[in-house]
């Protein structure tokens, strides 16, 4: 809970010395505990909260505050700028796959074709062909296999290990039919296979996973997590939440943070395999695979094949967002 007071937000932590009289006067409003929280639950920023901000650090305004509050808005614009910046990589990113980049394309030939027809006629057959190709089943399974061979499922556990980790995939927000949140079919699917591995050798379950699109949901994806494996019989005690990190990177590094030994058992889709042990392994750890969600199958060559389905349009983007990650990070060093 956060504090308003003369149409002003304050964290907690800042109206510690505050005059008990005032606050006792002061409205009560449901934000985020933290700076932190604050900041990274703001997608855009807006002239509000740069009205806000600016009276907070005003003498006159509220004198006894006025250090802290400078320092109040230092770190919230940092963290607000990191917030940005996050969710304009991942609008980026959004429009470099399928289908958003082939559309993109399919729009710029026809913005052209009146003035450049031959140009626009080919960036028009282009956007239709990756469609019509990336839809077909032997080709996203052609651009997957090389992803999903990287481990071979794990037959045999070993004798022992720190912590089985699961990251989050996926949660599906069913409020608007009064329901609770659940997890989407991969991270269920990686959910069930942790289990299973924890309950067989007593070790710790780490579910790590915050918001990765917040400007999708507002799920956390360890925290729902939690919920369905404490239904699926899994003890409390034995689980660790972990719902800050927003991605691969940073659930490595947040991972890191709260096991003490170095052998873990990594479950997670057979697709992300490669990344998520080479970013674990980064930091320091053991990394056992145990991949799960394999999306490739052995299929016939036939006529049916032939027809594009959406389902092998979305297995195509899946593994070019793969490709592309490991390209990217491995450019930055963290693979």
């Amino acid at each position: 809970m956060m504090f308003l007071h003369r149409n002003i937000l304050f964290p907690p932590t800042i109206l510690a010395d505050y005059p008990q009289e005032k606050i006792s006067t002061t409205i009560h409003v449901d934000l985020p505990e933290t700076v932190a929280e604050y900041a990274f639950s703001v997608t855009f920023i807006t002239p509000l909260h740069v009205y806000l901000l600016l009276m907070l650090t005003k003498e006159e305004c509220c004198p006894i505050l006025s250090l802290s509050a400078h320092i109040y808005v230092a770190q919230f614009f940092l963290l607000l700028r990191q917030s940005m910046l996050f969710t304009l990589q991942k609008m980026i990113w959004f429009l470099i796959l399928p289908p958003a980049s082939l559309i993109i394309i399919m729009i710029a030939g026809l913005i052209i074709l009146n003035r450049r027809k031959r140009l626009g006629r080919m960036l028009i057959i282009l956007s239709i062909t990756l469609f019509y190709v990336l839809s077909l089943c032997h080709v996203s399974d052609m651009l997957l296999r090389p992803l999903e061979s990287f481990a071979p499922p794990l037959q045999e556990l070993p004798d022992t290990a720190d912590a089985v980790v699961v990251p989050g995939g996926g949660s599906v927000d069913l409020e608007w039919i009064r329901a609770d949140p659940v997890p989407n079919s991969e991270t269920y699917t990686r959910l069930v296979k942790g289990i299973e591995i924890a309950k067989k050798l007593n070790i710790p379950l780490v579910l790590t996973g915050g918001n990765g699109e917040p400007f999708a949901t507002r799920l956390a994806d360890a925290d729902v997590m939690a919920e369905a494996a404490y239904a699926l019989g899994i003890l409390q005690d034995q689980t660790i939440v972990e719902n800050r990190s927003r991605n691969t990177l940073e659930n490595s590094y947040e991972v890191r943070k709260e096991v003490k030994g170095n052998r873990i058992i990594l479950v997670t889709s057979a697709y992300y395999m490669r990344r998520a042990a080479a970013m674990f392994t980064k930091r320091g750890f053991s990394v056992i695979p145990a991949p799960t969600f394999q999306l490739v199958q052995t299929r016939p060559m036939n006529l049916s094949s032939l027809i594009p389905r959406s389902g092998n349009l979305l297995s195509s983007t899946v593994a070019l967002a793969e490709w592309i990650s490991l390209i990217w990070w491995g450019i930055r060093g963290e693979l």
